[in-house]
């Protein structure tokens, strides 16, 4: 019903600052423009055309596994409610005709989905501690700097979301970036680029830059960083959306540079 959709977006936008409400008349059209990203809840009325809510949620779960999804029902429909709680839905809302409903719902959301951010912060902070712990564990038990890098970069190309890494040092006659060691999805990547430690556009990626600078430096998105021009077919053949470059350094000793590749941007 779009007028009934035009009226609910207005009033869930008026109930709290900051919430921007994208309406979609069918499910199908919902699951299209979830597709192309940037949603942080989904709400869904229940009884819809051609498929329902419960119907709706399984196939948002399909490819969004962890979206926030609250479900709207009528009064009255303790039935529909119990099977939406078994099907997993994050929240249902019974609708009814109160004024503040829908400030009551926009609390809903807002709390849904920091309740979701907080989770996958925590999550994504553990993650970071177990790759700590893991390299750690690597440097302790190594012998050898060679063991160090082959090891450094075997556990970072295993560990979600990193793909690639390798570790170069700076020819001090042509100032190309020579591969010493590399782990993960390569595919001759390695082969098929120049990197360089110079000012030139070969050297304006995050390696060449954290060897002049001596400082970590990060690619958050391959495909628009306009200084990756030079490498940016090869990455994307190969599912590189960012990059970053740390330098090994130890007082005026240069060991050269860990580059490490996702396939995720930022």
């Amino acid at each position: 019903d779009v007028s009934f959709l035009e009226m609910a977006t207005e009033t869930l936008e008026r109930a709290c600052d900051g919430l921007q409400v994208i309406a979609e008349t069918s499910g199908e059209s919902a699951l299209s423009r979830l597709d192309e990203g940037d949603i942080d809840c989904v709400v869904s009325d229940y009884l819809m055309p051609s498929m329902d809510g419960i119907e709706f949620f399984d196939e948002v779960r399909e490819t969004h596994s962890d979206i926030p999804f609250i479900l709207l029902t009528a009064e009255g429909s303790e039935e529909v409610a119990a099977e939406a709680i078994s099907a997993g839905v994050t929240d249902y809302f019974r609708k009814s005709g109160d004024a503040d409903q829908y400030t009551v719902l926009a609390n809903r959301i807002t709390n849904v989905v920091q309740r979701h951010q907080a989770k996958k912060r925590a999550a994504e902070q553990e993650r970071i501690n177990s790759l700590v712990r893991t390299i750690n564990k690597a440097l302790a038990e190594a012998t050898t700097r060679e063991t160090v890098e082959a090891e450094v970069c075997a556990i970072i190309a295993q560990s979600d979301p990193y793909v690639f890494a390798w570790v170069g040092e700076p020819d001090p006659e042509t100032g190309k970036v020579q591969p010493r060691v590399s782990a993960g999805l390569e595919e001759d990547y390695l082969e098929e680029i120049l990197v360089t430690s110079r000012d030139a556009p070969t050297g304006q990626g995050p390696t060449g830059r954290a060897i002049r600078t001596e400082e970590i430096q990060v690619v958050q998105n391959i495909e628009e960083d306009p200084d990756y021009e030079p490498w940016r077919e090869n990455a994307r053949e190969r599912g590189y959306q960012s990059s970053a470059a740390v330098p090994l350094v130890l007082g005026e000793m240069h060991y050269g540079t860990l580059n490490i590749y996702s396939d995720r941007p930022y």
